[in-house]
């Protein structure tokens, strides 16, 4: 041992650290890692892929299936498609619907005598050309029926239909335009105008909540003296308030209250000497007495 290595023996014996040569003479080798397995790749193969493509996919119709499935069985009863009536409208009864007997406010057209019109053969179209019909959107509502589109029954010569309009309205609205007049005209003054053979007036409907019969009577008849006032030369006939679908828009318009205003309406018109259409006989269902 030369002097060099006796001095590093010494050294390394100082410092408490203690030098092994390398084996086989080659480079000195530091403490070993401790051994970790190599991490997962992302690799699946097609096969295992598009079996599970397919698990998901028939997962995924399964929970629609089902859906629609609760959907119609929880859903509320639709109205019949021939019925008319949207969709959208409820179809459950309410109390007053439940209740109603269509008997019990019947009306006889044998008590009036001669004032309530009795069936005839039809008169044909110069009849209703010859008839201004005026009312509220029933009356409206006859512009849309006809031999064609094109060929409906009445058109704007012969029909005043305002929409919403109650009786309480027709002596002083102003709700009729006639090409140069600057300004509508109430329903009489349209009369007036118009010169018509007979009329038919058809209001009531949006009447029935909160009207009493002596209400309806009392403006019915400020309302037909009017008209008559305006032109006394058209024969008046009053029909009848239509009835309403059991599934309708409005629940709070009820049978009831539309049997008693006919039967009102009825005694009106052969105290005052008027003729009575009862239109609502031939549109009410016979076994619900709602309209069909």
């Amino acid at each position: 041992m030369n002097e060099f290595e006796r001095r590093r023996a010494q050294s390394g014996r100082k410092d408490g650290h203690s030098h092994s040569p390398s084996p086989a003479g080659g480079p000195a080798q530091g403490p070993k890692k401790p051994f970790s397995p190599p991490k997962r790749g992302g690799y699946i193969p097609p096969k295992q892929k598009l079996q599970a493509i397919l698990i998901l996919g028939g997962i995924l119709l399964l929970c629609i299936a089902l859906a629609v499935l609760v959907f119609f069985l929880l859903r509320p009863e639709a109205p019949p498609a021939e019925s008319g009536i949207p969709s959208g409208v409820s179809a459950s009864l309410n109390s007053a619907d439940r209740s109603y007997d269509k008997d019990a406010d019947k009306l006889d057209s044998t008590l009036y005598g001669e004032t309530v019109l009795p069936e005839t053969e039809d008169a044909g179209q110069e009849y209703i050309d010859g008839t201004l019909f005026i009312g509220d959107s029933n009356t409206a509502r006859m512009m849309s029926y006809g031999y064609s589109d094109k060929e409906p029954y009445t058109t704007l010569e012969n029909n005043i239909g305002i929409i919403s309009m109650g009786i309480q309205m027709v002596p002083t609205k102003p709700c009729v335009y006639f090409q140069g007049y600057d300004q509508p005209v109430t329903i009489p003054q349209a009369g007036k105008i118009m010169q018509p053979q007979r009329i038919i007036i058809t209001f009531g409907t949006n009447n029935t909540i909160g009207w009493t019969a002596e209400t309806l009577v009392t403006q019915y008849t400020a309302a037909l003296k009017a008209i008559h006032d305006a032109y006394p030369y058209a024969d008046i006939i009053i029909n009848s308030v239509p009835p309403v679908h059991q599934v309708r828009e409005n629940p709070n318009i009820s049978m009831q209250t539309i049997d008693r205003f006919n039967l009102a309406l009825a005694e009106m018109a052969e105290d005052l000497g008027y003729k009575f259409l009862n239109s609502a006989e031939v549109l009410k269902d016979e076994k619900t007495g709602f309209a069909k």
